[in-house]
């Protein structure tokens, strides 16, 4: 079809699932790395996979964030704590742990994108291998 943004791009129905539902009945019990990069959907996208990463089935979660003024980071940031996650972003020229007594408020009012790596507490050489190479708290 044509449309006005896209010029003469076509468009093609696709079938939508969720992490969830695709792994439902699987003989899968963890997964080590999951990483997402859907241009501004990956709060959606973790949604689709509640049932691994909030129930702290997901060893290493990395996930883009744009920062949106409709949705927050904060929050994810807290379900993703009591969850059983640290995590960890690009900050003032090196990577700084974002999540628990480092969270800072004026992250919400950042504009861009970037990856934040959250690291499943109960994975101790995994931790300890990102606190070796980040810094504390910025």
């Amino acid at each position: 079809g044509i449309n006005a943004e896209y010029g003469n791009a076509n468009f093609y129905n696709v079938t939508v699932s969720t992490l969830d539902d695709e792994l439902r009945g699987e003989k899968v019990d963890f997964i080590d790395v999951l990483l997402t990069d859907t241009e501004g959907n990956d709060y959606k996208v973790a949604e689709g996979a509640a049932e691994w990463i909030f129930a702290g089935k997901v060893g290493l979660y990395i996930f883009e964030l744009g920062f949106d003024p409709l949705r927050s980071l904060g929050p994810h940031i807290r379900r993703l704590e009591k969850a059983g996650y640290r995590c960890y972003a690009p900050m003032g020229g090196g990577a700084t742990q974002i999540s628990h007594e480092c969270w800072n408020p004026q992250w919400e009012r950042i504009v861009g994108w970037m990856n934040v790596v959250c690291v499943n507490e109960r994975l101790p050489h995994l931790l300890e291998a990102m606190r070796t190479i980040t810094r504390f708290c910025a």
